[in-house]
């Protein structure tokens, strides 16, 4: 080992294992809320889909 070298301490590593874990808990929620606009996004979709159909028109 070098002397410039450490090990971390358990503190660090708890600091960093906290961390981590709140940027998992962000991710999800960032997840979760693009799954939301996602359904919202194919709500509004079909909702603007079915008067195209009722007035004869193929939208695909």
């Amino acid at each position: 080992m070098h002397s410039g070298d450490r090990f971390l301490t358990i503190l660090e590593l708890d600091q960093q294992r906290q961390q981590e874990r709140q940027r998992a808990e962000q991710a999800e929620a960032a997840v979760e809320q693009e799954c939301e606009r996602a359904k919202q996004a194919q709500t509004q979709l079909e909702s603007l889909r079915a008067p195209l159909q009722d007035g004869g028109i193929n939208p695909e």
